[in-house]
């Protein structure tokens, strides 16, 4: 979609995948890590995921490989496994689907290629002595939390997660698959606004409106995609709810300059060319757009690392 002469009026609120490479490769830099391996479903939101990891990897200096293995294949990632043993890199980043991540924990377990026994220090873990970012393997905390501290147990691999597998997934993973993936992380990006306070004010009209009146805007929507009346009683917003929010704002900022400029503001060339210069303060943070792409720009982008930690009631 970011290829413009195919799509030459495509533009998003919403980062893209080579946005949230950026933000990967950050969060390995950050950490003194020096390579990686990415380990990757193959179609195509897999491995044009992996080629822009490796390509924001190589403008950043740091050595990086792919492995790809075929989705519902359990030969298939234990060979990608296997490949991983082989490596001499112990940072990897999962680009997988969740029907695939309790395989692939159990693969990385045969082969001690896991988040809860891996030592900072490898020498593709490189990192100072007094750098305490890492996250802790040994938290007690409940699974799906934040952590900032080191680790220095042996062996096992640092795994980094992608959003193509959900928090639900990694709570629900049977006993030893949720061992095995304690101390990892995931990255996703998010349209919360960081506890902004734009943000708190659009969740909070985001949920005074009654169903009905949302409902009678989505018609003829099918029923699994109407909004009820209890839905909004819980006061939950998703992600998307931003950045579509947003996404109007932007057009609607951006025709009212073209109309205040005397210009036609239902003329496409001019609508496209007012949204590249339109940048505001949304709910999902402050909106700038890649001139290149169209896709929201990377640095004006929320990210989350959650940690993955062993619960009080599994040690």
């Amino acid at each position: 979609l970011n290829a413009k002469s195919t799509y030459p009026y495509f533009m998003r609120t919403i980062p893209s995948d080579e946005a949230a490479a950026v933000a990967v490769v950050d969060l390995l830099i950050s950490f003194g890590f020096t390579r990686c391996t990415v380990v990757h479903v193959v179609d195509d939101y897999g491995s044009g995921y992996a080629t822009a990891v490796a390509d924001a990897c190589q403008s950043n200096g740091l050595v990086c490989e792919s492995i790809g293995f075929e989705t519902r294949n359990q030969a298939s990632i234990a060979t990608a496994v296997d490949l991983v043993a082989a490596s001499p890199t112990r940072i990897i980043f999962g680009i997988v689907y969740d029907e695939d991540l309790e395989p692939l924990l159990y693969s990385a377990l045969a082969r001690n290629l896991t988040s809860n026994s891996f030592k900072y220090g490898d020498d593709d873990a490189r990192r100072s002595d007094d750098d305490d970012r890492a996250l802790d393997p040994r938290s007690t905390d409940d699974i799906g939390g934040s952590s900032s501290t080191s680790s220095s147990s042996s062996g096992g691999a640092f795994w980094v997660f992608s959003d193509s597998i959900s928090a639900a997934t990694v709570t629900g993973l049977s006993g030893d698959a949720r061992e095995a993936v304690a101390g990892g992380a995931r990255v996703y990006a998010t349209g919360a606004g960081m506890d902004d306070p734009v943000d708190t004010r659009f969740k909070r009209a985001y949920v005074e409106p009654r169903a009905d009146e949302y409902n009678v805007a989505l018609e003829p929507a099918e029923p699994h995609a109407l909004v009820t009346d209890a839905e909004l009683a819980l006061g939950k917003t998703y992600d998307v709810s931003n950045y579509a929010y947003d996404a109007v704002a932007a057009i609607g900022l951006a025709a009212c300059s073209i109309a205040a400029a005397g210009g036609d503001a239902l003329s496409g060339e001019a609508l496209l060319e007012a949204l590249y210069a339109t940048h505001f303060r949304g709910t999902s943070g402050h909106v700038v757009f890649d001139g290149a792409s169209g896709s929201r720009n990377a640095t004006s982008a929320n990210y989350v690392v959650e940690n993955f930690r062993r619960g009080a009631a599994d040690d």
